[in-house]
């Protein structure tokens, strides 16, 4: 175990070989930056409010839970990332492996991209605009849109209400699920 001192400044740089690597903010310290980095190995991170993290892991599952960030990136290769609980944007990248998120509070600039593995999204915003294409897998929409620009197997292109929180997800080979 790990304690952080007084004078911590705020930026928190994680990097292991082959390590396991559990974060957990008890004292809801608000963070300038989070990155982390390992190459074979889970993180997990819980109670962390940041202006930004960055989170790799290669062969190893990120699982964030209780997360409020202004800017997130998330990279995976071999492996899942879970998240629940999370107020913020998001940017992902995954590489053979499987995403599934649940927001409290979603912030515009959603972006997925995934090349092998699917995707699980529970949303509960009102105001969406959703951008989804997939070239080898199925697209499954729970979310009630106003307006659909386009839908089919491979694509869906649509709004709810004003559409202000927008979400991108690109896939090459896995389904893509969204639900309310």
């Amino acid at each position: 175990m790990v304690t952080i001192p007084e004078t911590f400044d705020g930026h928190l740089l994680i990097n292991g070989g082959s390590s396991n690597v559990r974060f957990e903010n008890e004292e809801e310290k608000m963070l300038k930056s989070l990155q982390t980095d390992i190459a074979s190995g889970d993180i997990r991170i819980k109670h962390v409010k940041a202006e930004e993290i960055d989170m790799s892991a290669k062969s190893g599952n990120l699982t964030l839970n209780e997360i409020e960030v202004e800017k997130a990136a998330l990279h995976t290769i071999s492996g899942d990332i879970k998240i629940d609980r999370y107020s913020g944007p998001l940017n992902a990248d995954l590489t053979s492996g499987d995403l599934y998120a649940q927001w409290d509070k979603m912030k515009n600039g959603v972006h997925i991209n995934v090349t092998s593995g699917d995707v699980d999204l529970k949303v509960e915003e009102e105001e969406l605009k959703l951008d989804i294409s997939v070239v080898s897998g199925d697209i499954r929409n729970e979310v009630r849109l106003d307006n659909i620009e386009k839908s089919g197997k491979r694509s869906l292109i649509g709004q709810k209400g004003e559409g202000e929180v927008s979400v991108n997800i690109e896939s090459i080979s896995g389904d893509i699920h969204i639900e309310e």
